[in-house]
């Protein structure tokens, strides 16, 4: 009876895995948004691993090994464990590996380049576009101390405050007026 189990564990475990492998759905991505892994010990996939490599280590054990049914289940849970969270891991530091984020922190922003796209009139707001990590980035800009700047002029941003980019003029014509004059 327990090499039965060991079978049925082993093939839909191992079945559900394939399955969810082909559907693209492996790994339960939703609550692991901080970055963190963290085992899906009761997600599907999670079950799914654990009974198929159960059911694999057990008919091993019995089988391979020659040992008899308490044996073997001995052998099976420990090493069904250890797999399951290896294999897990492995398959989350892949999908982790191949993946990236559109998101631009305001880290990464400040110190880069920018150009002007719509002028900014002394004391007011235009717009700058910036290429930051490989992705262009356009927001409302403002001059740091208030000064026109003329579109195509090339810009330093200072700081990203808000959606708005505070600029200050990087060797490009500028109109060095201060703002109220």
């Amino acid at each position: 009876m327990l090499t039965l189990t060991y079978i049925v564990l082993a093939v839909v475990g191992c079945g559900y895995v394939l399955v969810a492998l082909a559907l693209g759905q492996v790994l339960d991505t939703d609550g692991g948004g901080d970055g963190d892994f963290h085992f899906p010990l009761l997600s599907p996939s999670g079950l799914a691993t654990i009974a198929g490599s159960l059911g694999a280590f057990g008919l091993v054990a019995q089988y391979g090994l020659g040992l008899s049914a308490w044996p073997s289940v001995m052998v099976a849970v420990p090493l069904a464990s250890v797999f399951s969270y290896a294999a897990t891991y492995l398959a989350w530091r892949i999908l982790v590996g191949s993946s990236s984020t559109s998101a631009i922190a305001a880290a990464d922003i400040a110190g880069a380049e920018a150009e002007v796209i719509t002028p900014i009139p002394a004391g007011g707001i235009g717009e700058a576009a910036a290429f930051v990590r490989g992705q262009r980035y356009t927001a409302p800009a403002r001059e740091v101390d208030g000064l026109a700047v003329p579109r195509g002029a090339v810009v330093s941003i200072v700081r990203l405050t808000g959606s708005t980019l505070y600029v200050k003029a990087a060797g490009a014509p500028v109109d060095r007026q201060p703002a109220g004059r």
